[in-house]
């Protein structure tokens, strides 16, 4: 129990932008994640062709990354933030960087798709508002 903290009882503006961003993330990843896994030689209909450049022999493995990192954890994460968890701001921090290094990694990896740039900036945007949030906490400002 030492870990909730309630010192207001409403989220602040950045906390409900952050939330809302990880619930799109939530259903999109979590759809495509179950996507590959079902289906792990058609790939979403990219063929597993398109995988020549990793070392993975379809979409299996990265379905299932895709589904824990950008799915499960920003649940994790959302559900927290909704407890008042004290620490949850460092989670939102942790679902940016993994929707940024999942972002880089695929752009390397597979052929360019517009839903790349889309989630690129939703990592950018769910990094710097975390990022933003946990500063003003750790150094006592308020919340607002």
């Amino acid at each position: 129990m030492a870990a909730i903290s309630k010192p207001h009882t409403r989220l602040i503006w950045r906390e409900i932008v952050l939330v809302v961003l990880e619930v799109i993330l939530v259903i999109g990843a979590g759809a495509g994640g179950i996507a590959l896994m079902a289906r792990p030689e058609s790939g979403l209909g990219m063929g597993v062709s398109s995988l020549s450049k990793s070392p993975f022999p379809n979409f299996l493995i990265p379905g299932i990354i895709l589904f824990v990192a950008n799915s499960l954890l920003p649940l994790a994460v959302v559900a927290v933030t909704l407890m008042r968890v004290r620490w949850s701001c460092l989670g939102h921090v942790a679902v940016g960087a993994a929707l940024f290094m999942w972002i880089v990694v695929e752009m390397i990896w597979i052929t360019y798709n517009w839903l790349q740039p889309a989630f690129g900036l939703m990592a950018v945007l769910i990094l710097g508002l975390a990022i933003w949030n946990w500063t003003r906490r750790s150094r006592g400002g308020a919340p607002a």
